[in-house]
């Protein structure tokens, strides 16, 4: 992508469906959750209220730096 990156909408490069989690979750719950529910392992994921509406975002690397596991 490049220089072309700058120039495009966020709509074009974002993931269309995310990975969504409660933001009541632990944090060793969240580090499972991306290590084995999916087939593949994923390394983001969004922290969501009772509403749906996002109040953040958790990653795997953040967790695994902080010690979670």
């Amino acid at each position: 992508m490049g220089a072309d990156l700058l120039t495009r909408e966020a709509q074009i490069v974002m993931t269309q469906n995310p990975k969504t989690i409660a933001d009541t979750t632990l944090a060793v719950e969240a580090v499972d959750i991306m290590l084995n529910k999916y087939k593949q392992p994923i390394t983001s994921l969004i922290a969501v209220d009772q509403n749906g509406t996002m109040t953040g975002m958790i990653r795997l690397q953040t967790l695994l730096a902080a010690g979670v596991v």
